[in-house]
């Protein structure tokens, strides 16, 4: 299971993403499909990979099976930021920003279905930041 410890992930413009045993600094997996153009950014969760590409691609991909299960276009250009948020018990969110478009999308991780959609800036986004302490008091509610 690829759950444990001692493993790194690294994703490259040669469109794959490759898994790297820490302990013995050896490429164990190179995972390819989906991706026709540079991969720019990705979050790994457990056995659960999301990576985002410069064509406004996203791919999710499970480690334990080494192979990808969902895609989806979600921008007009590239992702200049990707994130996952979990806080373990009502809200699973993948989020991912724009290069090209300024839009920053909102997933539900459980679904794949979009929750939001909205240009946010007129430029490029290239970093999303979520609280992942636990302290947040805010709650998120997405209304389109």
């Amino acid at each position: 299971m690829v759950d444990s410890t001692n493993l790194g992930i690294s994703a490259s413009y040669d469109c794959m993403i490759n898994v790297w045993d820490l302990n013995y600094i050896d490429n164990i997996s190179q995972l390819y499909g989906p991706h026709k153009n540079a991969i720019l950014d990705f979050e790994w969760r457990n056995s659960l990979v999301v990576s985002g590409d410069k064509d406004g691609v996203v791919a999710f991909w499970d480690l334990n099976t080494g192979t990808h299960f969902a895609q989806m276009k979600c921008h007009a250009g590239g992702i200049g930021a990707l994130n996952l948020y979990s806080d373990n018990v009502d809200s699973h969110l993948i989020l991912t920003a724009g290069i090209k478009d300024g839009i920053l999308n909102v997933f539900d991780m459980r679904t794949n279905k979009p929750l939001f959609a909205k240009r946010l800036h007129a430029g490029a986004i290239n970093k999303v930041v979520v609280d992942m302490s636990g302290n947040s008091k805010t709650i998120l509610k997405f209304n389109q």
